[in-house]
């Protein structure tokens, strides 16, 4: 018990900044007798394990975890307890030693997004493996499939299952839940600290198993042998063969992007641009440097915003906002989530610039003044050429001449500037973009995958398939060089929102479902939700509270989404969800379907003029399938005559209705 103890001490004050008083009553304000973790805390501080955070006198119950935190408890425990000692020290990053201990002793063997937040999972993934099993003996009795949330054959289960039955973690309410894609708290890690080093605090109990269901695992995505051309030299416009290979460009496009993420972007604000509407006020117009073009620096222009009462001591989270064809930088959307506690950049990726101050806050023709393209009057300086417009190369051409590279980085580099600014929490900087900008927002995440959460909204990857070819992607140059899908894998940590319109003339239901289906099984978080009797514009993309809703989720561990754990097959369904505890309301589930196999063709079907819409057209039904909230169960035939569907599970999460939905069923 004493190796225990001692153990305990020296992993929690390994973490520590600075030594509390030892035997001295906690000075946190903020931890109340009435706190179900308030005898944890005490005792822990009385001991001299733990300390405030950023102040000796506030704990901070509710600030979460990172992985990069979880790991560097865990490499402390193991050594101390293999070794009697703790003689781990920071490395660059701060927590690459303590990475490379855990994947030499086994506790770890994947990549991370350190900085990200650490869910109930991969927090009970990396601890089941932080001390051996004699420390580690099972003393309750956890049967397979009895933790309602979580089926044994879910990946990671078999940690979670362990701690169960060691007495570590008895679940987050009296059905034992895990509510796996949850954060860990603060206030948790005393506790769970506790009964891992100090067997007497840990939990005695059994649970009941569950009756199997019958589950449809997701279909395991791979990428089409057809379009891979590695080894391949396009032709360009004048016929002759390009100098290099897709796999040399693909390289040289990934250095660039390196660069980009290790490059101090340079900025300056732009006074004389500052929104002067009463409401925009405080939102910044700066420009930034961006990469070479044909000799000449370029410039970019953007708008920046802060919540009020942002500093150094209250860092807040961030969004970077990436508009879409025939959009640019809009402050209004600044300001929509600076109002919701974001900071937030948005930047014009194609060269243009706002020809008179306020000209952002519409999308279209805005009644200011028109957006210009190039270094016209006041941004015009010496040394600097003009942005590529937005147009992607069918045939060869170098790397650095093509707009998707630069537009590309135009995004990282703006993600930089939040960074650096000492207001933001560098651990919580998502980003989200509308049409081009969803489609721009997948290929940025597949090489920054710094981002804490993306909102792809309309636009996603797998732009080139054979029902609905998005724009360029039809082309095999572009799709070989810039395909999304194809650097989606560099994102697996990263919470992920496809927000589609199923009746969108620019994208594809199939499109949608194959991007979500690559990276479902990354991230237990990742939602796909496809929305009918909606329309296509900025302000619609804004309008929705999905987006708002998944961010304060990823970042603050806030009432969270359903998630769909198995995807439906076949006319008979019986698929398993995860219902977060915040739902307590009704989880109604409707099928969208149709009743032909579906097809793409140009039509005008809305009145809107002739565009590649969906043949087909959607019902939304509530007679045909059924919610079970206690087995996390959606069940239930489709009719005959139906030829395809998918489900829409609608529920509220803070007062707002939201959807989650599963990928699409073809059925013969």
């Amino acid at each position: 018990m004493k190796r225990f103890l001692s153990l305990f001490i020296v992993i929690v004050m390994c973490t520590s900044l600075v030594a509390p008083l030892t035997g001295a009553k906690s000075p946190f304000t903020d931890v109340m007798e009435s706190d179900w973790y308030y005898k944890d805390v005490e005792a822990a501080y009385s001991l001299g394990l733990i300390n405030g955070k950023g102040s000796a006198d506030t704990y901070k119950p509710n600030d979460n975890m990172t992985y990069a935190e979880a790991i560097k408890l865990a490499a402390c425990m193991h050594q101390s307890y293999t070794e009697g000692k703790v003689t781990l020290t920071n490395g660059d990053p701060w927590y690459q030693s303590y990475v490379d201990y855990c994947k030499e002793k086994g506790i770890i063997s994947k990549e991370y997004n350190y900085n990200q937040l650490v869910t109930r999972l991969g927090y009970m993934e990396i601890f089941a493996k932080a001390l051996p099993d004699e420390a580690l003996t099972d003393m309750n009795t956890v049967p397979k499939n009895s933790i309602p949330d979580l089926p044994s054959d879910t990946a990671g289960a078999d940690s979670v299952y362990k701690m169960y039955r060691v007495g570590i973690v008895a679940g987050v309410d009296a059905k034992h839940n895990c509510n796996p894609s949850s954060n860990i708290k603060r206030s948790e890690v005393a506790a769970i600290l506790s009964r891992m080093m100090d067997k007497t605090k840990r939990v005695s109990f059994d649970t009941i198993a569950t009756a199997p269901i019958e589950e449809v695992p997701m279909e395991k995505f791979e990428l089409p042998e057809k379009n891979q051309w590695e080894n391949f030299a396009f032709n360009k416009k004048d016929g002759e063969k390009g100098e290099k290979t897709v796999a040399e460009q693909r390289q040289e496009i990934l250095d660039g992007m390196n660069l980009a993420i290790n490059t101090e972007t340079v900025w300056k604000e732009i006074p004389e641009y500052n929104p002067t509407v009463e409401k925009y006020k405080g939102i910044k117009a700066i420009t930034y440097d961006g990469f070479e073009y044909k000799g000449k620096k370029t410039k970019i222009f953007a708008y920046v915003g802060f919540p009020e009462g942002a500093s150094a001591e209250n860092k807040v989270p961030a969004v970077v906002l990436v508009h879409g064809g025939g959009g640019h930088a809009y402050y209004k959307w600044v300001k929509i989530w600076n109002d919701r506690g974001y900071a937030a950049i948005a930047m014009d990726t194609t060269g243009y610039f706002p020809s008179a101050v306020n000209v952002g806050e519409t999308e279209g023709n805005d009644p200011i003044g028109p957006w210009v393209y190039g270094l016209t009057e006041d941004f015009a300086e010496e040394g600097y050429g003009n942005a590529p417009k937005r147009e992607y190369d069918t045939t060869y051409a170098e790397v650095k001449d093509q707009w998707a590279y630069h537009g590309t980085s135009q995004v990282i580099l703006a993600h930089n500037i939040l960074r650096a600014d000492e207001r933001v929490d560098i651990n919580n900087i998502g980003i989200t973009g509308i049409s081009w900008g969803g489609v721009g927002t997948a290929q940025v995440i597949g090489y920054d995958n710094r981002f804490s959460f993306a909102i792809p909204i309309y636009g996603t990857a797998y732009l080139a398939n054979d029902m609905h070819a998005f724009s360029s992607f039809g082309n095999d140059y572009v799709d070989a060089l810039w395909a999304p899908e194809r650097n989606l894998s560099n994102a697996k940590d990263m919470p992920i929102l496809w927000l589609a319109y199923n009746d969108d003339n620019n994208f594809s239901v199939p499109a949608y479902c194959d991007s979500y289906k690559h990276t479902a099984g990354y991230n237990d978080k990742n939602l796909l939700v496809m929305l009918g009797n909606w329309s296509h514009s900025h302000s619609s993309g804004w309008g929705k509270e999905h987006s708002y809703i998944f961010a304060d989720w990823i970042t603050y561990g806030k009432n969270g989404m359903v998630t769909f754990v198995t995807q439906p097959k076949g006319r008979e369904v019986n698929c398993r969800i995860n219902i977060p505890e915040n739902v307590t309301g009704s989880v109604v589930a409707y099928a969208y379907t149709i009743n032909a196999p579906m097809s793409y063709s140009k039509h005008d079907k809305f009145g809107w003029g002739s565009y590649t819409f969906l043949d087909q057209k959607w019902e939304r039904k509530r007679s045909y399938l059924t919610v079970d909230k206690t087995t996390g169960t959606v069940r239930g035939t489709l009719p005959e005559e139906v030829k395809g569907y998918y489900i829409d599970l609608q529920y509220k999460v803070n007062g707002k209705v939201v959807n989650s939905m599963s990928t699409y069923v073809a059925i013969d």
